[in-house]
């Protein structure tokens, strides 16, 4: 349904519901226990996954919402002991600010979540916003990381 942009009432619709080999009785039931719950077990599998990882790339982006709400969205690249590539979107968190300290208070409560070791964060990439910047230099921030510039921004694309 979200892959299609459909609500969540179209569950309620006895056509659907006969449709599915498990009960859902109700859209809430989706959305106040089926979603947490996948939610919650693929935070648990991500967060045993990068607490193995020595070497991660985090990439962020900040953004206003429609209601002027501003948010933090994070992702996180790392390559396994077999050397394949991961990458997965770690959080969209609400800041309470815009400038680098909250940005990067915001970002800790993210690596803490995850149980992301920040000596481990090898780069973080971001685009060219200067509190961006800012909370990527930010002194005692990711003292072992690059700051890397989204390549859509470095090269024009952006």
């Amino acid at each position: 349904m979200a892959a299609c942009n459909l609500p969540f009432l179209l569950v309620d619709q006895k056509p659907f519901r006969n449709l599915l080999p498990v009960d859902i009785s109700h859209r809430t039931k989706i959305s106040e226990s089926v979603l947490p719950a996948l939610a919650a077990s693929f935070r648990s599998v991500l967060t045993e996954t990068l607490t193995k990882s020595v070497r991660v790339h985090i990439g962020f982006d900040l953004w206003t919402g429609k209601n002027l709400s501003h948010y933090l969205v994070s992702t996180a690249h790392w390559i396994d002991s077999e050397w394949v590539l991961h990458r997965a979107g770690l959080d969209m968190l609400p800041l309470t600010g815009q400038t680098a300290t909250d940005v990067v208070d915001t970002m800790r409560k993210s690596f803490q979540k995850f149980k992301i070791i920040e000596n481990n964060i090898v780069s973080v990439c971001t685009d060219g916003a200067s509190n961006e910047v800012a909370a990527a230099t930010f002194d005692g921030f990711c003292e072992n990381a690059e700051h890397v510039w989204c390549p859509s921004i470095k090269f024009g694309g952006g």
